[in-house]
């Protein structure tokens, strides 16, 4: 089995932020890393892991994981991926997608994320 391209979570800072569709459905991340070491490169379906740190209706935050494809043609200074909203289902009460929601509504140029390979 493959390792993983570095250990653990490493943080990086949106460099920009791109709406995709004329409806804000779909918006790009532009993640360059903190620490400015080259970053990997990789093949096509091929993901990074999302630590998020969500406010939580309860105050404080609450840790989410999600995950999404690199969505970009390799690069050593750059990742992008691009994340769809994810609206409440129709005819349900089940809530909006919490983390698609929070990186479209929260996430900015120079916030840090933290990613693992």
């Amino acid at each position: 089995m493959p390792s993983a391209a570095w250990a653990g979570y490493r943080t990086f800072h949106v460099e920009r932020k791109v709406l995709e569709d004329a409806t804000a459905q779909v918006c790009s991340f532009y993640l360059v890393p903190e620490d400015k070491q080259p970053l990997p490169p990789f093949l096509p379906g091929q993901f990074l892991t999302f630590q998020l740190d969500i406010p939580s209706p309860q105050g404080g935050t609450q840790a989410v994981t999600r995950c999404y494809s690199l969505s970009d043609a390799p690069n050593a200074n750059h990742y992008r991926i691009s994340v769809k909203r994810a609206p409440t289902p129709a005819g349900s009460t089940w809530p909006p997608g919490l983390s698609s929601n929070y990186l479209h509504d929260h996430v900015e140029v120079g916030c840090q994320l933290k990613v693992r390979a």
